[in-house]
């Protein structure tokens, strides 16, 4: 006897059941679908080495953006996963371009800061040249202090300056300058056209600036014969210096430094009240009380006998009544006079 069994199903289940008659035909569609696409082959990159041989290159896969999963516990069995978010790994290029940004940043506001920009500067060891004269001459005002280079400060006011010797700069913030210097002191002048120059012992030649006490003075129709234009030159003019020192010293227009000896003393040999003369022509000499010139020429060499020489021809010509206006005693065996 074949018994039948009645299968007691509610609505809610009978209605899931026919739910899930429906979707099974499309889910079996959509895996075979996943099956076939994964199935496919991509075609094969064939590469040939140098022996001849065909190799498959390998295939790189693209990897994936690693994210962060984050699961938030709201019960006791219970978890919600937040939304992913991505692991952002920070290189060294990003490191170092946002070092070059904020220092480019930062170089920028300083360079373009009012409170680095210099207002004025000191100056000490001084006497003669006025404070005034240096500041225009330097043009530094609202300079950014970062933009000063002490070298050039230096090399600039020796140029325009020979006076200053021994010259320091120092700086101080936020936009201070301090320059010391030393003045060098004239012993001799040089008048040339109405123009006047002082000559210090290294024989240093410099306009004549500010207030100065009577100088024995050399009255001239040229300039001072300095290094450059008597053809004298020294050995390390033409080289390299090896400091700024040396180099500040070379660019000074000076005379030849026996020869300023020489000058000097020459001038304690003439006699008393008589003027210092050069000419392009015949060199030193000297103008006695009487308008009369003599001349002992360019190098001062044997200075002694020339001056012995100058003075007993002198004495005879003055005793023959000759008005003598101009004697040259340059070349000691041949001297010559003009009336």
């Amino acid at each position: 006897m074949k018994l039948n069994q009645t299968r007691n199903i509610s609505p809610a289940d009978a209605a899931r059941e026919r739910r899930n008659q429906k979707s099974a035909p499309r889910s079996k569609l959509v895996a075979r679908q996943v099956t076939a696409s994964t199935s496919m082959a991509r075609p094969q990159i064939v590469m040939r080495s140098s022996s001849g041989v065909l190799t498959a290159a390998p295939r790189t896969q693209p990897k994936a953006s690693a994210r962060r999963q984050t699961y938030y516990k709201v019960g006791e069995h219970t978890e919600l996963r937040m939304p992913a978010l991505p692991v952002i790994k920070v290189g060294y290029r990003l490191v170092s371009g946002i070092l070059f940004a904020g220092m480019t940043t930062i170089l920028i506001l300083l360079l373009a800061s009012p409170t680095f920009q210099v207002k004025g500067l000191g100056l000490a060891g001084n006497k003669r040249i006025n404070k005034a004269d240096v500041v225009a001459a330097l043009n530094l005002e609202n300079k950014s202090i970062f933009t000063v280079d002490p070298e050039a400060i230096a090399s600039e006011l020796s140029v325009k300056f020979p006076e200053f010797t021994d010259v320091r700069i120092s700086f101080g913030l936020p936009a201070e300058i301090n320059i010391a210097v030393r003045e060098r002191k004239p012993v001799l002048a040089w008048e040339t056209n109405g123009k006047v120059f002082w000559l210090d012992g290294e024989g240093v030649v410099m306009p004549a600036r500010g207030e100065m006490d009577a100088l024995l003075t050399i009255h001239s129709d040229s300039n001072v014969p300095t290094l450059e234009e008597t053809g004298v030159t020294k050995a390390d003019k033409s080289a390299e210096s090896v400091d700024n020192a040396a180099k500040l010293q070379n660019s000074l227009s000076r005379i030849d430094q026996a020869l300023f000896v020489k000058i000097v003393r020459f001038s304690e040999k003439v006699p008393a009240g008589a003027s210092l003369t050069y000419t392009q022509d015949h060199g030193f000499g000297w103008t006695d009380t009487k308008g009369r010139t003599i001349f002992v020429g360019f190098k001062l060499d044997n200075i002694d006998l020339k001056m012995a020489e100058a003075h007993t021809i002198l004495d005879e010509l003055e005793n023959r009544g000759k008005n003598v206006s101009i004697l040259s005693v340059e070349h000691e065996h041949s001297p010559y006079y003009r009336e």
